[in-house]
């Protein structure tokens, strides 16, 4: 499922690079990462019927922000191709988004 939008996964999950793996485990930031996979699962599902629920990819966007925001704040720490690798990443994920529901508001 992953892999059909352009997403890397393995074993039937995101497969997180690094520098997001890597952020300080405040509970926030991995609860965001299962709640983004679940949101997306359901998408997805939705989108094989026929009609995605925009509010199911805004609160995906949402946490995708949100990631943002863990990620800004530590980066610094990270060596630039981490950097890129995790940016390049989050890009990916709004644009699976965009791709489920090109119409939810952002």
């Amino acid at each position: 499922m992953y892999d059909l939008l352009g997403l890397p996964c393995r074993d039937g999950r995101l497969s997180w690079p690094l520098g997001l793996r890597v952020l300080p485990n405040t509970g926030q930031v991995e609860t965001l990462q299962r709640q983004l996979e679940a949101l997306i699962q359901l998408a997805t599902a939705q989108a094989a019927l026929g009609a995605v629920d925009p509010r199911v990819t805004d609160m995906a966007h949402d946490n995708v922000k949100q990631l943002r925001r863990e990620f800004a704040d530590c980066e610094v720490n990270l060596a630039e191709p981490r950097r890129m690798e995790s940016r390049r990443f989050l890009n990916k994920l709004d644009k699976a988004l965009d791709q489920l529901h090109p119409t939810a508001s952002r």
